[in-house]
């Protein structure tokens, strides 16, 4: 790969960055990944600043390739998420990395009207390579979200696209260590340096589904209302993890209520995909007030602090956009239902208390319903 020219593994690195993207996008449609619109905006936004910075600073064409197709998939991911995706709670590094950016905008714009005034051309060069490396310094900001949800949640990612975009940096590398000729352009090898860094960072996380075992073990008891129950002997704070749903996954296609009851103890992961479950999930019963949600495919979420001794109950609703199902509950809860049915059945103020905790695909499915319903409906 050495002995080819620049410009190939300019073209190769960027071509490769795509292709995360695109099946990146594909998780997305899919409803395997809930990607945060916001966040992508400012990935877009943050690149953007960068590759205008990086071309102040002398960077060939070749090296500025990669990031401007990283700003403009970042904009494909965050405008198909605005479409399908609830807004979720920004954190405070997001809100930081963002504000730095703003600032560092302002700061740029500052020196070139100093500099359109009378400031030595050379202060005004060493500024733009000072603006580049605090730019890339905020990219770490900006992944200390990610990073950190993906560490309390591998699922929460899948490892191709992570892997694709660590190997278009890892050639943007090899580019910018050829063309790196002065001093200072030095600066220009951090953006490839870090972002290998840190998507092979979010990579291995997600790899980490496969050694991290679960540590709770689940016990299976008599309820008054259901014969056995699911029970947990630890406690769990909302918005915790409480277990990953594992067994078989089926293709399944219903065309018919007989055929909709011939998956009675399946779970749904995606239209016409579900989870034979494993023991002892498949003793995971339904609640019209549940303690759990769902994240992901298969994150089985805390909706609100859980006891020790408490039962785990999901919304079956959360797990089924088959039309031709429904069943009668005898849950006992204040406010059951009495029948339930595909989360399209969902009332929307139950629909919105149990977000975030839906699984991308269901999310979109109802929204898509409810859109049926109400041309001019939007979620607030």
């Amino acid at each position: 790969m050495l002995d080819l020219e620049p410009e190939t593994i300019a073209f190769a690195s960027a071509g490769v960055h795509v292709l995360g993207y695109a099946v990146y996008i594909a998780f997305v449609r899919r409803g395997q990944i809930d990607a945060n619109p916001l966040s992508w905006l400012m990935f877009a936004y943050g690149t953007g600043l960068l590759t205008f910075l990086e071309y102040r600073s002398g960077a060939a064409w070749t090296e500025l390739l990669l990031p401007i197709a990283c700003s403009v998939s970042s904009v494909a991911v965050a405008a198909l998420s605005l479409r399908t995706t609830r807004m979720q709670k920004v954190e405070f590094p997001d809100i930081a990395a963002f504000c730095v950016d703003v600032l560092l905008t302002l700061a740029y714009v500052g020196v070139w009207a100093a500099s359109r005034n009378g400031l030595d051309h050379a202060y005004a060069e060493l500024a733009v390579i000072g603006f580049l490396v605090c730019a890339n310094l905020t990219t770490v900001t900006a992944f200390a979200p990610l990073l950190r949800s993906t560490f309390a949640c591998p699922s929460n990612e899948r490892i191709l696209p992570w892997m694709l975009w660590t190997t278009a940096y890892l050639l943007l590398l090899i580019v910018t260590l050829r063309d790196t000729t002065s001093f200072e352009r030095l600066s220009l090898l951090l953006y490839p340096a870090l972002n290998a860094a840190l998507h092979f960072g979010v990579m291995v996380l997600a790899m980490s589904r496969w050694w991290r075992a679960p540590q709770v073990v689940f016990e299976v008891k008599k309820t008054a209302a259901t014969g056995l129950g699911l029970f947990t002997p630890k406690r769990f704070r909302r918005g915790e993890r409480v277990f990953v749903l594992t067994g078989a996954v089926r293709q399944f296609r219903s065309r018919s209520i007989d055929d909709a009851c011939q998956k009675e103890n399946w779970f749904g992961i995606g239209e016409d995909r579900w989870i034979d479950p494993d023991a002892p999930y498949m003793y995971l019963n339904h609640s019209c007030s549940p303690n759990l949600g769902i994240r992901g495919e298969r994150d089985y979420i805390a909706l609100r602090d859980i006891a020790p001794g408490d039962e785990l109950t999901i919304d079956y609703s959360l797990t089924e956009v088959d039309p031709y199902w429904r069943m009668e509950c005898t849950c006992g809860e204040p406010h059951c239902r009495r029948v339930i049915g595909p989360i399209q059945t969902l009332p929307y103020d139950i629909f919105l208390s149990y977000l975030p905790f839906i699984s991308g695909c269901f999310r979109r499915a109802y929204l898509r319903a409810m859109r049926k319903v109400t041309p001019k409906f939007s979620e607030t």
